[in-house]
């Protein structure tokens, strides 16, 4: 079964952010990876998270390895925009965002890789797009969330 690109989807809410279109909350990637994402998490960034950012928008992402092989995170690439320009991620470990670089471990097949990213945003409302690629190696790439946040 291929990737899901931009799914449409009916317009979902979520606290402080509003979907007009979200991809499957599931997908299944050709090389046995499925992506699962949580609806966006707007928080206010503390004075430790870098960079600062007057707001961010967070997503657990999970990874599980239904592939016959180890999986390895580092080939994990999760990416945004905000207005069309590419957001940067926000690291708040003091809230629990540290980003794609927690995840270090190999994951054995029929297990999974749980990823707490924030990115940030703008003082205002803006358009978002999250983007996850499992496998940078595989070049598969999935629209996950779009919407204003």
């Amino acid at each position: 079964m291929g990737a899901v690109p931009d799914a449409p989807g009916g317009s979902l809410e979520f606290a402080g952010a509003t979907s007009t279109r979200q991809s499957a909350p599931r997908q299944v990637t050709e090389n046995g990876l499925s992506v699962t994402v949580s609806a966006p998490k707007v928080f206010t960034p503390t004075e430790a998270a870098s960079p600062r950012a007057p707001r961010a928008v967070a997503f657990d992402v999970v990874i599980d390895n239904e592939r016959t092989s180890v999986y390895r995170p580092a080939q994990l690439s999760v990416t945004a925009t905000s207005d069309g320009a590419t957001a940067i991620q926000v690291i708040d470990s003091t809230q629990g965002y540290t980003g794609l670089v927690s995840a270090t471990e190999e994951v054995p097949p029929g297990h999974n890789v749980r990823v707490a990213v924030a990115f940030a945003l703008p003082a205002e409302p803006a358009a978002f797009r999250l983007i996850v690629q499992p496998d940078a190696l595989a070049g598969s790439r999935m629209t996950v969330y779009q919407g204003t946040v």
